[in-house]
């Protein structure tokens, strides 16, 4: 639902701590939605760079070329532009909560395909594109969630572990794949599971 202050000028959504005439009502539930918020965008960035770390088993496994093992990155940068121009459209017409659903459900989508990648690598590539139409819709978010859900006081803070959590989530996915990936095994089923693995406990 949507409330309108008393001149009329800000739409709000009213299922968040804002009140009628800019009164603010915090809730404890804020940090819970603060955690999922930061779970996705932690997510969302492992899931980006997944493939990076193990890019010469991943090539040695399934034959495809250096281009295609980097496609999966750059298709991130590549849907970008479009896909923030959605995000921002989404976020407008139907706000936070539902925009957030969309980035949510896409990710989900996306990391549940790439776990199809020994079936073929263009399904894992098929998953990481829809997570990375996703990735605007968690870059765009931090500071709406701070300023629907937080009061002044904490409003920084909120703003600062929602954008800090997607670095951290890089970091994670570039640390995971090595504890499942033995670069060294030559044995291509092995490497496969190893991969798929790899790949289930990021998603």
């Amino acid at each position: 639902r949507k409330a309108k202050d008393e001149q009329g000028l800000i739409s709000i959504d009213s299922s968040s701590n804002f009140q009628v005439g800019n009164a603010l009502k915090v809730y404890r539930r804020r940090f819970y939605m603060l955690a999922v918020y930061c779970s996705l965008t932690l997510m969302n960035a492992a899931c980006w760079i997944s493939i990076a770390p193990i890019a010469t088993t991943v090539k040695r496994v399934y034959g495809v070329s250096d281009f295609e093992v980097n496609l999966v990155s750059l298709s991130f940068l590549i849907v970008f532009l479009p896909s923030m121009i959605l995000s921002t459209i989404i976020f407008n017409k139907f706000g936070l909560r539902n925009g957030l659903v969309v980035g949510a459900v896409l990710q989900g989508i996306g990391a549940a395909m790439k776990y199809f990648i020994n079936y073929d690598f263009y399904i894992m590539l098929a998953g990481q594109t829809l997570i990375g139409i996703s990735q605007p819709f968690f870059l765009a978010s931090p500071a709406l969630l701070a300023t629907y859900w937080f009061e002044p006081a904490l409003r920084d803070l909120a703003i600062t572990f929602g954008t800090n959590l997607n670095t951290v989530g890089i970091a994670v996915g570039c640390f995971v794949p090595t504890l499942f990936v033995d670069s060294e095994n030559t044995n291509t089923g092995v490497s496969k599971t190893q991969i798929e693995n790899s790949l289930l406990a990021q998603g």
